[in-house]
């Protein structure tokens, strides 16, 4: 999870000694409940804010990340559709762009709304006409999973 915010921001945007991982999901606790949590000698499903599951970031993440990374393209509504239907962006469907992304750069999916709704990886410059941001991760991820 650590990994995953320090491709988008250096700053220290959650206290890492409030984070607690059972298996394989991270949640965010409160110091108080996280002192309770620790004298029950109890295993629990969840606790606190949910973060995430390792590059799976939840939508509380996201929208965290999304308040303190610089790099981001913002998305026409069809590349918005496209995105979450689990498919890389080409540059048509990108409509501006913020933070001045470079290649190899992670960057964050922002719909026109600046709804943060995925991230991905900018694989060419947005004057190709081809594949530009190879989608890593988009909140399409939530329903795929519930089937």
């Amino acid at each position: 999870m650590i990994k995953l915010i320090q491709k988008f921001t250096k700053e220290k945007i959650i206290d890492l000694n409030n984070v607690i991982q059972l298996g394989r999901e991270f949640y965010l606790v409160e110091p108080k409940l996280k002192n309770i949590y620790k004298k029950i000698n109890k295993q629990s499903a969840y606790i606190g804010t949910f973060l995430g599951q390792n590059e799976k970031p939840s939508l509380y993440l996201l929208d965290l990340l999304a308040k303190h990374a610089k790099k981001k393209v913002i998305v026409t509504e069809k590349g918005e559709w496209l995105f979450i239907c689990k498919r890389d962006l080409f540059s048509k469907g990108i409509k501006d762009t913020e933070g001045n992304p470079q290649i190899n750069d992670f960057v964050l999916v922002m719909n026109q709304n600046k709804e943060c709704i995925g991230y991905g990886q900018m694989i060419a410059d947005l004057s190709a006409r081809k594949t530009v941001i190879k989608r890593l991760f988009d909140i399409g991820d939530f329903l795929r999973r519930e089937k």
